[in-house]
C-alpha cells in the first residue's frame, strides 16, 4: 500500500477509489442522457406568450408602454 504525506498507509483509499470510480460511471450516464435527448422548443407558443405579455404590460402601465422599436403600444 503507499504511503501518506505522514508515513502512514491510508486505511480507506481503495474504498474511495470504488466510490469515485461509481461517481464517475454515475455522472457519464447523466451525460449522455442529458445529450442524447432532443431540444423541446415551441417558438410559436413563445411569440403567443410574448404577445400575452405585452398586453398584460400595456393594461398595467400607467403611461403608454415604448418598445424596443420605439413605437407606442397602448
Amino acid at each position: 500500500m503507499p504511503l501518506t504525506a505522514g508515513g502512514k498507509r491510508s486505511l480507506n483509499r481503495d474504498a474511495r477509489k470504488r466510490e469515485l470510480t461509481k461517481i464517475t460511471k454515475e455522472n457519464q450516464l447523466i451525460l449522455k442522457r442529458l445529450q442524447d435527448k432532443s431540444a423541446n422548443y415551441n417558438v410559436s407558443r413563445w411569440q403567443r406568450d410574448e404577445i400575452k405579455r405585452k398586453q398584460v404590460l400595456t393594461n398595467i402601465c400607467e403611461y403608454p408602454l415604448i418598445d424596443k422599436e420605439g413605437g407606442v403600444n397602448g
